[in-house]
């Protein structure tokens, strides 16, 4: 049976207190590795979707690394630590779960959609993270046949090539002229150089 709605409210409300960056004037912000060890237990304790809302967590990861960066850089750290390849969480979620967050506004839930409507800085941060999540997605899959043909089917299901070409006619287009526009090319043809490599893929 669907959750109550109430009951989503409440999980919602909790993952915020637990994930989203400090607010408080002079409130030193956690060290990410704390987030990390957050996110773990989190998962670990809560595997199913009612409680570890990719949507809901990824978008309060990425606001929290936009605004406290960790040392590694911004740009993947969300990726890198929720994706099957980091063994950072467990039970493993889903690359395709992944995908969802960061194909666009067409796919994803409520709060990720907030992210990708902001700013176009905002907007070229989550490509980067796609960027990181295609590659990531590809490599486990190169050495995975089950993952191959999850991946495989998912881009034909999901339209991924449809989705990249979408991204890449922005990236050339209004993007290119944003605040931020020095990461656009190299965002261009990243998504191109992926876009590819799923298209050979989908017809091998």
């Amino acid at each position: 049976a669907a959750p109550h709605r109430a009951y989503l409210e409440y999980v919602d409300f909790a993952l915020q207190q637990l994930l989203a960056p400090a607010t408080a004037d002079g409130a030193a912000p956690a060290p990410w590795s704390e987030v990390r060890a957050v996110v773990a237990r989190l998962r670990k304790a809560h595997p199913t979707d009612y409680v570890f809302c990719l949507d809901t967590i990824c978008a309060l990861l990425e606001r929290r690394a936009l605004t406290e960066p960790p040392a590694s850089g911004a740009s993947g750290a969300v990726v890198s630590l929720l994706s099957p390849a980091s063994g950072a969480v467990r039970p493993d979620v889903s690359w395709g779960g992944l995908y969802a967050c960061y194909a666009g506004t067409h796919h994803c839930g409520r709060r990720m959609r907030a992210l990708w409507e902001e700013s176009p800085a905002t907007q070229l941060h989550l490509l980067g993270s796609l960027v990181t999540l295609l590659r990531g997605w590809l490599e486990a899959a190169r050495s995975s046949a089950d993952e191959m043909r999850r991946l495989v089917s998912a881009a034909r299901e999901l339209a991924i090539a449809g989705d990249l070409d979408a991204h890449i006619v922005r990236l050339g287009g209004d993007l290119a002229s944003s605040p931020s526009a020095d990461l656009a090319p190299r965002l261009h043809t990243d998504l191109r150089d992926l876009r590819a490599a799923l298209s050979a893929l989908t017809r091998s």
